[in-house]
């Protein structure tokens, strides 16, 4: 049996490139679901959006140069990974607001802390690591 590379994999699927955290359609997409569905009236493009959000995964400490050069590229939709241990609310709007001044939206957060091997392994300390994510999850959501 032949091991098939990434490269190959989106040849056969009709995909041109691919982005971190998006799932490939399993076929060629049309272009008419690439595009924003215009309103009949005004012909304007519809909030309503149809197409994939397209982010990209950044260090909850990302330089502004970054910032910048994510800004200019057009990326509009942000996933920050915030540094493992306690994450306060401050810090999650401190953030919000670093990338809103430059039009990306925050789209979600990523705390490792999940990944915690006292989790994984059942060891001592697994119920504070635990708590410590479920407090993470219920700042997030505020």
């Amino acid at each position: 049996m032949r091991c098939v590379t990434r490269r190959e994999a989106l040849k056969i699927s009709g995909v041109g490139a691919a982005a971190v955290g998006v799932s490939l359609p399993s076929a060629q997409p049309s272009k008419s679901r690439l595009r924003p569905p215009r309103s009949a009236a005004s012909g304007s493009t519809s909030t309503t959006r149809r197409t994939p959000r397209w982010a990209i995964s950044c260090r909850q400490r990302c330089a502004t140069t970054n910032i910048l050069f994510l800004q200019q590229i057009g990326l509009r939709s942000i996933i920050v990974n915030f540094k493992p241990g306690e994450v306060t609310l401050d810090e999650i709007r401190n953030v919000q607001e670093r990338f809103a001044r430059h039009n990306i939206q925050v789209f979600g957060g990523i705390n490792h802390i999940y990944r915690s091997l006292r989790i994984q392994l059942g060891q001592p300390g697994r119920d504070k690591d635990i708590e410590q994510y479920q407090r993470f999850l219920r700042i997030s959501a505020a």
